[in-house]
């Protein structure tokens, strides 16, 4: 797939940096790499700084907001729909009032999952 790109990576990290919005990044993403789907999209930016707000969907990520008694619909790994829906509501009434990007609190949460789970116990 990169091969396709002038210059390969770089090509499409610069065709990636054309769109306006995360939501426009992680479906371009998507798009182009079959096996890519929103989580993975969502680390895949993030881990490069190409987004801001987003959240990945994880396991330590569900299990935490679990903790809290937000549940997180099945089939949310198929679905990008709900996806979309369960992290705008995310941004909107946590990260928002918390004044947290969302890969601020994605990352807070991935890299203390242990405390925090401990916390909640």
């Amino acid at each position: 797939m990169l091969s396709e790109y002038k210059d390969g990576p770089r090509g499409f990290l610069e065709e990636i940096s054309k769109f306006n919005t995360d939501k426009e990044k992680i479906k371009y993403v998507m798009s182009k790499f079959k096996y890519i789907k929103s989580k993975s999209a969502r680390d895949f930016l993030m881990d490069l700084g190409l987004v801001r707000d987003a959240i990945a969907l994880d396991v330590r990520m569900q299990n935490v907001l679990k903790k809290i008694g937000i549940n997180i619909p099945e089939g949310i790994k198929s679905n990008p729909k709900l996806y979309d829906k369960v992290e705008e509501e995310l941004l909107s009434k946590v990260c928002k009032p918390l004044n947290l990007s969302g890969v601020e609190f994605d990352r807070m949460i991935y890299n203390n999952y242990d405390e925090i789970m401990k916390m909640l116990d």
